[in-house]
This record gives C-alpha cells, structure tokens and sequence, in this order.
C-alpha cells in the first residue's frame, strides 16, 4: 500500500498540495465526507518516500528557523544587558567621583 502523498491545505474545498512538486489540486469530496480512494496520490507520480523525505526536509528547514530566532533573541537581551550594565558602571563612577571616593 503506497501512503498518503498530498498534504491537506483547506479542509472546506478538499485543497490538497504535493509537498514533493508543489503541485496543487482540489480533490472530491465524498457525499458522506471524507475523499475518495486515489485522493492522496499526486497526479505528478511523486512517491510516498519523496514526499516523506520533503516534509522532514521542511521540518529540518523550520526547526532551524526556531534555533535561529531564539538565538537572535539571546544576543539581542545579551547585548540589552550589557548595555544596562555599562550604563550602570558610567552612574556608579558619576557618583563616586561627586562623593570624593
């Protein structure tokens, strides 16, 4: 048994796009619900293994976003800190130097 190749995009019109090729087709919608037998299979031919090997590219490609962006967030707060910091070492040495220290 092949497995389900297509991706369901919009449940409400049956949108369904091959993560492998891109190709985009709106699949029948059974009377009861649900998509008739073939529904899942690209028109393109692309294989249940191609398409496996798409989306865990895809999900790679989004988990290093992820990574990404929360270190762009660290260096951001890292460098908001050091700038805190700084500013607090300038009103430190304003003060002693007022004080005689």
């Amino acid at each position: 048994m092949r497995g389900k190749v297509m991706v369901l995009i919009d449940p409400s019109n049956g949108t369904m796009e091959c993560p492998v090729c891109g190709y985009r087709v709106q699949a029948m919608i059974k009377p009861g619900g649900g998509f008739y037998r073939g529904a899942w299979q690209c028109p393109d031919g692309c294989t249940y293994e191609q398409a496996k090997a798409a989306k865990a590219e895809k999900r790679a490609e989004a988990h290093a976003l992820k990574i990404r962006a929360k270190n762009e967030a660290t260096l951001a707060s890292i460098a908001k800190a050091e700038k805190r910091a700084e500013s607090m070492r300038r009103y430190v040495a304003k003060h002693m130097e007022k004080s005689g220290n």
